[in-house]
């Protein structure tokens, strides 16, 4: 089973290669201080804390609306994003995470008027269900999301103290984490921009049962491209060894985002005979720390690792480069010798290109082309 890795497991990853990642257990002081245990016994320099973030990742904290409650009185839908809240105030602002049983909504539009909210449903790895709010109506509270802050000021060396540009939803203690030099915003688009770069990619085996008569074969939705095929082998069901051959006459039909496979002569297998569709498999972004994904980590952490250090040179310029121009090359080499002796050599052994037609034992003897 492929390893499964959440947004923030590479985002700690990319950071801890080049020390720009710290664990911050934080206490709150006031609206914008928090104490940060040994603080300056990890980084004393005050000038590298001024460029640095302050992160809470997700937390189930949430809080009641004041100073009146929200609450849904009517029923809405897994697919539904806009709906009716009650209130007798309009507490509820674009952008604030609310939270209906245990679901997590992004509010993207309030209309006050009407106590009408459009939101994201299923947010930050939560996820989209119905809601009974007839008759007893549910409470709509505000959750805490995935936040970060820059460190203004750092107390050191009177205090473990930071200050912080402005509060976090909720003044609460939280095992923090505090990002160096690129905020985690950043660091996530870096991850996800990799994620969606051609290069990343895996071999993905999909089984699809023969129908009689039928010689045409939807393939999955995540292959939108005949390039993406590499190969179709043939394999009977019954057997309990895994011997494959390859299905001959086929070609692929790409329509719009969708590939169909087509056999040029009419298959009329036996049952027993499955086709194994072989596809290069592409990524999608994660839109939450808890979102997570199959990209092997060999592959996406150095990728992405390069994309940060990249974005660590446009923003700080010569001096990072000069700091982080080696590593950045060591992340640049992983990643492409990972992609040209793993991927690169599968694809190789998987791809079917001017091969002579072989017919199986198990296709119909007499068939035409």
């Amino acid at each position: 089973m492929a390893e499964t890795l959440t947004l923030k497991n590479i985002m700690e990853a990319c950071a801890r290669r080049g020390a720009l990642l710290i664990e911050a257990p934080a206490v709150n002081v006031d609206a914008d201080t928090y104490t940060i245990n040994k603080l300056a016994e990890v980084s004393p320099d005050p000038f590298r804390m001024r460029d640095s973030f302050l992160y809470k990742s997700q937390a189930a904290t949430t809080a009641a609306y004041s100073p009146d409650a929200v609450t849904l009185a009517v029923d809405i839908t897994a697919a539904q994003t806009s709906f009716v809240y009650t209130c007798t105030s309009d507490p509820i602002q674009a952008g604030h995470v609310i939270k209906i049983e245990n679901e997590k909504m992004l509010v993207e539009i309030v209309t006050a008027a009407t106590n009408t909210v459009q939101v994201q449903r299923g947010y930050d790895g939560t996820t989209a269900a119905a809601h009974d709010g007839d008759p007893a109506p549910l409470a709509v509270v505000q959750a805490a999301a995935p936040e970060f802050r820059r460190i203004t000021t750092f107390g050191y060396p009177a205090t473990n103290n930071v200050d912080i540009d402005r509060a976090f939803t909720f003044a609460e203690s939280f095992l923090g984490q505090i990002y160096f030099m690129i905020n985690p915003d950043d660091l996530k688009d870096c991850i996800n921009e990799s994620l969606q770069h051609p290069s990343i990619r895996t071999i993905e085996r999909t089984t699809i049962a023969f129908v009689n008569n039928q010689n045409e074969y939807v393939l999955p939705n995540a292959v939108h491209t005949k390039t993406q095929i590499l190969g179709v082998y043939l394999r009977d069901s019954t057997s309990t060894d895994i011997i494959e051959q390859h299905a001959p006459a086929w070609k692929p039909i790409e329509d719009d985002n969708a590939v169909t496979l087509h056999y040029i002569t009419l298959p009329d297998f036996s049952s027993t005979v499955d086709m194994v569709v072989v596809w290069r498999k592409f990524f999608s972004p994660l839109a939450s720390d808890a979102a997570t994904t199959t990209c092997p980590r060999e592959l996406i952490v150095p990728k992405a690792t390069f994309e940060m250090y990249k974005k660590l040179f446009l923003k700080h310029g010569e001096t990072a480069k000069r700091t982080f121009g080696q590593d950045a090359a060591i992340a640049e080499k992983e990643w492409m010798e990972y992609q040209m002796q793993v991927i690169a050599v599968a694809e190789a052994r998987e791809l079917q290109i001017g091969e002579p037609v072989y017919v199986p034992d198990v296709l119909p003897k007499s068939y035409s082309w």
